[in-house]
């Protein structure tokens, strides 16, 4: 057998989608709207973290996104869920966003994401980021990436801390100050805003609004498409490492509809 049909057997085994499958990818296809996908950690393999996409399935799910669906910026994504854009598309469309600012989304998802020429963005835990803790990305990594046309950087917060247990005055630095830091090291404004672990109060969505164009939550649920400090997100983690599993969420979960759609 020679290289080439080796590599197209390879190929077919590993993106080859049963019956059952099908079923879903159906279901897929009819949705209208958008979706915004939540992921965190992608290492190169599994580990007991449950907030993870390990790189055999991240690059699965990558390739059948970028076959069945139309992926596009955040700031393309604003204009259509706020403004008066449309997006022109027969596919359900997909935005792709990263919480915490992993060093593996730059080493695994990163590449896998540019090889299909897929837009994405991260948004930073700023005191996660540094040379010491290699679990994340360094500053030197950030910069990189913010050179990347399909890249977009937001905030995430400092600490990770949950926003809403904390005293007002600290919530408010939470928020605007990673916002700052990361406009600082990039020399770029940071329009884009992720509650850490979703959580928020009206504090919260007041100092976001006065902050940042867009705030983003982890679940779907209500009508958050109207909402700009709480854009809804669609979780897709450790629970999804299962292809069929992540067909369904994405078959299931609600899509956000805009003004023209």
């Amino acid at each position: 057998m020679s290289l080439v049909a080796r590599l197209v057997n390879k190929l077919k085994q590993k993106y080859y989608l049963s019956r059952a499958d099908s079923y879903f990818v159906k279901k897929i296809k009819k949705k209208k709207g958008i979706v915004f996908l939540m992921y965190h950690s992608t290492p190169f393999v599994t580990n007991e973290y449950g907030y993870i996409t390990p790189k055999d399935q991240f690059e699965k799910q990558a390739y059948f996104i970028s076959k069945y669906c139309k992926v596009i910026s955040i700031d393309d994504a604003y204009s259509f869920l706020f403004g008066n854009d449309e997006v022109y598309s027969d596919k359900p469309v997909v935005v792709i966003t990263f919480d915490d600012g992993y060093r593996d989304n730059f080493e695994v998802a990163y590449p896998i994401l540019k090889r299909h020429g897929m837009p994405f963005t991260i948004f930073l835990t700023t005191d996660f980021i540094s040379k010491e803790n290699r679990t994340f990305m360094s500053w030197d990594e950030v910069v990189e990436l913010s050179t990347e046309s399909l890249a977009t950087l937001g905030a995430h917060s400092k600490t990770h801390s949950s926003l809403k247990a904390l005293a007002e005055g600290d919530k408010i630095d939470e928020i605007v100050e990673s916002k700052e830091i990361i406009e600082e090291k990039l020399n770029k404004k940071v329009k884009y805003f992720a509650y850490p672990g979703g959580g928020f109060d009206k504090t919260c969505l007041d100092t976001v609004e006065k902050n940042y164009v867009l705030g983003f939550k982890d679940r779907i649920n209500g009508d958050d498409d109207t909402d700009k400090r709480k854009v809804a997100r669609l979780s897709i983690d450790s629970r999804h490492n299962e292809f069929k599993k992540f067909l369904i969420e994405i078959a299931d979960g609600k899509y956000l509809r805009g003004k023209n759609g």
